[in-house]
């Protein structure tokens, strides 16, 4: 769950790359459980893999990135940071909300 949300909060790396990666990373995590024995429904998985990192890295990211984008003060901490202009910063997590709002779609219809 933290593939997809830590390195887009902290790194700007192109979207598909991290959907792809993010993919990836959830085909591994559910064969891994099945080759330990896991018998149970890949939904249930799914639910709390999407729960977890959604309720961490969407939810709980909103105060902080409210915090990040209104409160000049932290610009000139944040940008050196996560490596790009507070303008870029606020595009580009625009771009990443739209992805976790995909994903929470998901998680509603499970």
């Amino acid at each position: 769950a933290l593939t997809f949300a830590e390195v887009t909060l902290f790194k700007r790396i192109d979207l598909a790359v991290a959907q792809s990666n993010a993919a990836a990373a959830w085909d591994g995590y559910l064969s891994g459980l099945v080759t330990s024995g896991w018998d149970g429904e890949a939904k249930a998985v799914r639910l709390g893999y999407l729960a977890s990192a959604l309720l961490r890295y969407g939810v709980g990211m909103v105060p902080v990135s409210i915090n990040v984008v209104t409160n000049s003060r932290i610009h000139e901490w944040a940008e050196p940071v996560y490596g790009f202009p507070i303008e870029e910063m606020i595009d580009y997590w625009v771009e990443v909300a739209r992805w976790r709002l995909e994903l929470m779609t998901e998680l509603m219809e499970l």
